[in-house]
């Protein structure tokens, strides 16, 4: 059973008059464990794909199942139930608050999952310890460099233990030495921890640390 499987899912947006057609019928196939970079130019649509693997957004047309579970019509609440349960997310932007700590950011996932409020700061000490950020919990994200930033995010999306994974550009903010360390952390993660990896980016290069790269454009597979 795959763990995330598209069928003919196509996305397309009211501009007026005009349907404007952003993704057309994807057919998408990725297991658990599996390392996946999703690549495109600005405007490819892989954006959009992203928004719909993450039940963010739903497809117009076609069929999302995840672990056999047909999310295409589940209502707002059993998306966001899925979002909570299964899914971490990793932007570009990091999307940190920027008035709480590292430590009170990654508590948030399992306050939403009604845990307590002490066995969640617990966790998420020991999540910011996993990614080297121990030292660093009661700092706010106006204190932290980039780096910092974007692996307190990581800690963020994992700390509910996902089944996937979904990093959106994650190093698009990032010098090269930093976006260096934040691939060997998500490189570990897949390795050591097994989590299944989808990476939207535009970046060849950073798309070859997959090992397996699907390609969009014009909001279709090209390969």
């Amino acid at each position: 059973m795959p763990l995330l499987k598209t069928e003919n899912i196509s996305r397309a947006f009211k501009a007026g008059a005009h349907t404007i057609t952003v993704l057309q019928n994807i057919n998408i196939t990725i297991e658990k464990g599996e390392f996946v970079a999703i690549i495109g130019k600005s405007g490819s649509g892989k954006s959009t794909l992203m928004n719909i693997l993450g039940c963010l957004d739903v497809a117009t047309s076609g069929t999302y199942t995840i672990e056999d579970k047909n999310v295409s019509h589940m209502t707002v609440d059993q998306l966001a139930e899925i979002r909570n349960k299964k899914i971490g997310f990793v932007f570009q932007r990091y999307h940190l608050l920027p008035d709480m700590t590292a430590v009170e950011n990654v508590m948030l996932p399992r306050l939403y999952a009604n845990v307590s409020e002490k066995d969640a700061r617990t966790q998420a000490l020991q999540m910011l310890q996993q990614v080297d950020l121990a030292d660093r919990g009661h700092h706010f994200p106006s204190e932290l460099s980039g780096g910092e930033q974007q692996r307190v995010a990581v800690a963020r999306a994992l700390i509910n233990k996902p089944t996937i994974l979904l990093a959106d550009e994650p190093t698009g903010n990032l010098d090269s030495v930093t976006e260096e360390r934040i691939m060997e952390l998500l490189r570990q993660l897949h390795k050591e921890r097994g989590v299944t990896i989808v990476l939207i980016t535009h970046d060849e290069h950073i798309a070859q640390e997959a090992s397996r790269v699907i390609k969009l454009h014009d909001g279709k597979i090209i390969s």
